[in-house]
């Protein structure tokens, strides 16, 4: 029988989750009053403002639907479509543009990430040069803001932002699709990329039959986490690093198939205490591309290694995550019992309770290393990371790829001889440099895994793993034994193999593919909120009409979220602003009939 499955998500859900056939219930916008002030004002001899709309080739559809709704409303769009981020980049900082079409996507789920590097006066994604002393405030100020009033203080940002300045418009958030062939349990795929529940509907096939994970965007130079900042990288690092925290499907923190037993938080949100277990070990791929189990245990020595490293620009060569860990002021392995019971959390308890609580052992004694460490008999390693300032939201970005946890023997020992200021790609072979780990003369795999998985060997159709043996050794670790992560040439070539049953599984399924998996009754459509959302930026410069506040409103006013939302054939869902992607504040865009034309009028009468 024809099955869909949908995950609802607790933060942001604009979805609600049918458990019978599956199908997706879109909650209805509140129309609000229409406007108050008539239109009287005759603009029909008025020249129609120009617009130049730029985006990136992949948002082709969504900005010529944006082009349609503005043309509807008198304006006169022309489109310059650029093929790919580099050119979309040269584009605004030459200022050949008035508004942009573009998305965000936050795989952590902090509302921080969502919006920071985006519109704050030194964001690294600011292109429209937005520097406003209030936007900077209001940042820093829901950064330090406990979980418990994120809605409020993101709320207000958001408003500000979107109603009040009109820097922002926001135009859809994504359905997040996944493709899933019959054989696996489809209940047993994450949204967030992870692994190790996979299992197939007949179990006895988990050691058997290997499980194949197709995608169509593939560029891979290293799989050292903090080297490999993109998505085609992140998926497969994500399940061959362990963490000390995580993220559920709806964005709830969590230890499970982590290295942390329990966490705690200080009353004053900048200190963060993780227990260690004791059943996690690094493994390592030998000269035949054979997973290789060692007698070192992944330990408090490899976090505090890795949390270093990760923090430090200079720590390693192109090092593509630092940015997410400057607040980090230090990271240390807590040797003193009187600090962990004299520390007050924010519900008046104590550090030590929190670690505690619902140990199979309780927490006696502190080990400074790996060697002393035995939960059984309640010995423990305790880490405590501690910001320069209150940012609970350092838990968010522990969860991403970039912090998995690292072998601190082996990568230090590899890395000995790099120079970083002086790194030579051509050259300088790094810890898990991906060039050496294709079979054939040359191969020399140097990772040293200690997630659910461990990477033995790559060809020119993609990755080979294995499970790894040393991880959660208690509970068993990973389902399925084997998993190929193969590369197609495009998304109808992985579609294609997903029907034919050559692979199991498509993650990053494309939006314009959904009715072709939906519809075939071999395959599962799993569906969920997900964590982009899409919008419109403005250039703010004494060079276009967007300068006006009133040309920016009257854009604003002419998007209509239900349009957008059918022209992508449904699969898509409202958004107020980036943040949206991960937080629902309770904002929403109203479109009403004639706002746009008011907006026209006052900026033809400014």
């Amino acid at each position: 029988m024809k099955k869909r499955r949908m995950i609802a998500l607790s933060l942001g859900l604009t979805m609600l989750l049918s458990t019978a056939c599956g199908s997706v219930e879109v909650k209805e916008k509140t129309q609000s009053n229409a406007p108050d002030a008539a239109v009287t004002e005759n603009t029909e001899t008025q020249e129609p403002v120009a617009l130049q709309l730029l985006c990136q080739s992949k948002d082709e559809k969504l900005a010529n639907i944006v082009r349609d709704l503005l043309t509807k409303q008198g304006f006169d769009v022309t489109v310059n479509m650029q093929t790919d981020l580099s050119g979309f980049s040269s584009q605004t900082d030459a200022g050949n543009y008035d508004i942009t079409v573009s998305s965000w996507g936050v795989p952590n789920g902090s509302p921080n990430y969502a919006i920071k590097a985006l519109v704050q006066s030194d964001g690294s994604y600011n292109y429209w040069k937005y520097n406003d002393a209030k936007i900077d405030e209001m940042i820093e100020t829901a950064a330090a803001a406990d979980v418990s009033e994120w809605e409020t203080v993101y709320g207000d940002l958001e408003r500000y932002l979107v109603d009040d300045l009109c820097y922002l418009t926001p135009l859809y958030r994504e359905i997040k699709g996944r493709g899933v062939g019959s054989e696996l349990d489809a209940d047993s795929t994450r949204v967030l990329s992870i692994w190790q529940d996979f299992t197939y509907n007949d179990a006895s096939l988990n050691t058997t039959r290997p499980v194949v994970h197709g995608t169509y965007s593939f560029s891979l130079s290293t799989f050292d986490p903090i080297r490999a900042d993109n998505s085609s990288i992140g998926t497969p690092a994500n399940n061959l690093y362990i963490r000390l925290i995580d993220l559920t499907d709806d964005y709830e923190f969590t230890t499970s198939g982590t290295l942390s037993r329990n966490y705690a938080i200080s009353e004053d949100n900048q200190n963060f205490y993780f227990i260690l277990r004791d059943d996690c070990y690094f493994t390592r791929v030998d000269a035949n591309a054979d997973p290789v189990l060692t007698d070192q245990m992944v330990a408090g020595e490899d976090v505090v290694f890795s949390v270093e490293r990760m923090r430090d620009k200079n720590s390693v060569p192109l090092h593509a995550a630092y940015d997410n860990f400057t607040t980090i002021e230090s990271v240390e392995m807590i040797t003193d019992m009187e600090e962990l019971k004299n520390t007050v959390t924010a519900d008046g308890g104590s550090i030590y309770d929190d670690l505690n609580d619902g140990l199979s052992a309780s927490l006696e004694t502190l080990a400074s290393t790996r060697d002393e460490v035995d939960n059984a008999a309640g010995s423990y390693q305790v880490i405590c990371i501690r910001t320069s300032y209150p940012f609970p939201q350092i838990l968010n970005s522990l969860c991403q790829h970039v912090a998995g946890i690292v072998d601190s023997e082996w990568v230090g020992e590899i890395n000995a001889n790099v120079n970083v200021e002086n790194y030579d790609a051509s050259k300088d072979v790094c810890y898990a440099d991906t060039n050496t780990m294709y079979k054939g003369s040359g191969f020399n795999n140097t990772i040293s895994c200690s997630g659910p998985y461990v990477l033995t060997y790559m060809d020119d159709y993609g990755l080979y793993m294995v499970k790894n043996e040393g991880y959660h050794k208690e509970d068993g670790g990973a389902k399925i034994s084997t998993l190929n992560y193969l590369t197609m040439s495009d998304v109808d070539a992985c579609v294609s193999a997903l029907r034919s049953g050559e692979i199991d599984y498509i993650w990053n399924l494309s939006t314009d593919k959904y009715s072709v998996v939906d519809s075939d009754p071999n395959l599962t459509l799993c569906q969920n909120p997900g964590n982009r959302a899409y919008y419109m930026g403005y250039n703010i410069s004494e060079s276009s009409p967007c300068s006006s506040e009133n040309v920016r409103k009257a854009i604003a006013a002419s998007i209509n979220q239900d349009d957008i939302i059918a022209g992508m054939s449904g699969y898509a869902t409202y958004a107020y602003s980036p943040i949206s992607a991960v937080l629902d504040c309770g904002n929403q865009l109203i479109y009403e009939e004639g706002k746009a034309q008011e907006y026209l009028n006052a900026y033809y009468a400014e």
